[in-house]
């Protein structure tokens, strides 16, 4: 109850620290780790979320929460990486394969009816860093690059169908159009490129 209403008065690092007394004192508070992962992500340090919850799975957190959260900090990851796009390639580059690392751990953690919503940001996650590092590519004519993004647009084109029970018909369909559309163009750069 303290570290609630520590949270909601904004007084963050108080809330933390209380966070982590009790769990030194082995005091049983429901959904202690995803109130831990909260305060981080509520306090700007979203780079030790996934630290935080490898730790506390490994102690034994099995709350579906804890989960979540993970998964929730990845979407929020994905949706500041798809406002980059246009404005900061490399910085949307950067985010969308900090993204793809925390959707490999949630995934790896996810409970049965948690999968396809982490299958459907994986999906969506790798097409967007498809098409920029298809982009990247062609300048330099790097077949590195464009085998990269081919390699992410078959994962997309893996990963969508799996989550589709977590997303709109209609976005399912246009970002699978998107793979297959991009699949096929990168075949032909490659091919263009002359690729061994």
């Amino acid at each position: 109850f303290e570290i609630q209403l520590l949270q909601k008065a904004g007084q963050l690092q108080q809330a933390y620290d209380k966070v982590n007394n009790a769990m030194a004192a082995k005091i049983p508070v429901p959904n202690l780790g995803a109130q831990k992962i909260s305060i981080l992500d509520a306090l700007g340090k979203s780079d030790q979320i996934l630290p935080v919850a490898r730790e506390l799975i490994a102690g034994g957190d099995t709350t579906a929460s804890t989960r979540q959260f993970v998964i929730n900090v990845a979407n929020k990851k994905f949706g500041a990486s798809q406002a980059l796009m246009k404005t900061d390639a490399a910085a949307a580059d950067a985010g969308f394969t900090e993204t793809l690392g925390m959707l490999a751990f949630a995934d790896s953690v996810a409970t049965k009816t948690q999968k396809p919503q982490v299958a459907f940001l994986k999906g969506a996650t790798s097409i967007l860093l498809a098409n920029l590092k298809a982009a990247a590519s062609q300048p330099t004519k790097s077949c590195e690059l464009a085998r990269t993004a081919k390699g992410l647009a078959t994962d997309a084109m893996v990963n969508l169908p799996q989550g589709g029970a977590s997303a709109p018909k209609a976005t399912m369909d246009q970002l699978m159009g998107m793979a297959m559309q991009l699949d096929t163009q990168l075949g032909q750069l490659i091919a263009s490129y002359r690729c061994k």
